[in-house]
Order: structure tokens, then C-alpha cells, then sequence
């Protein structure tokens, strides 16, 4: 769901997968506003900055975000009996 004022450059996305939900946008005073209206009907806990959500990693630096999905491929490499040893960049 996705909520896009014409007036303004705000916008409030909300991403949502069985128990796990994230809020993002670009203003703090909307993403507020729906995080109240969920926890009207849904029990809530807001766990910070996203970190993993749906098998992406999500890294942070003072400039950027970084997303992979490093970990998941990792897991299937092992499953089908891959000899892999993670690097390290």
C-alpha cells in the first residue's frame, strides 16, 4: 500500500507478509500517523530501523542502503551441498 499526497513530495509505504509489516516514507509525522491507525487493530512492537524483512538483508551507511539477499543464497547454496565459504568484502 502506497500513499502519495498530490500537494506535496510526501510519501508513506507500507509493506506487509503474514505477522511482519514495515512503514517507510519520507516524513516521520505520516508514518506515525498510520503506525497508530494499525495498532488500532493490530498488535504492534517497532523494532527500529529495518533490518531483514522477506529474505533481504538491509545495511545501512552514513551515505546509503545497501540491500542483499546474501544470507538466503548462502542457506540454498548449503542446502544443495555446495562446499561455499562465505567472503568478506
Amino acid at each position: 500500500m502506497t500513499n502519495q499526497s498530490p500537494r506535496t513530495s510526501k510519501l508513506t509505504i507500507l509493506l506487509a507478509c503474514v505477522d511482519d509489516t514495515v512503514v517507510a516514507g519520507n516524513d516521520e509525522t505520516e508514518k506515525l500517523t498510520l503506525r497508530k491507525k494499525i495498532a488500532t487493530q493490530f498488535e504492534m512492537n517497532d523494532s527500529g530501523k529495518l533490518r531483514y524483512f522477506l529474505g533481504v538483508e538491509v545495511a545501512y551507511s552514513k551515505k546509503r542502503i545497501f540491500i542483499s539477499q546474501r544470507k538466503r543464497i548462502i542457506n540454498l547454496l548449503k542446502e544443495t551441498s555446495w562446499d561455499v565459504e562465505p567472503q568478506k568484502f
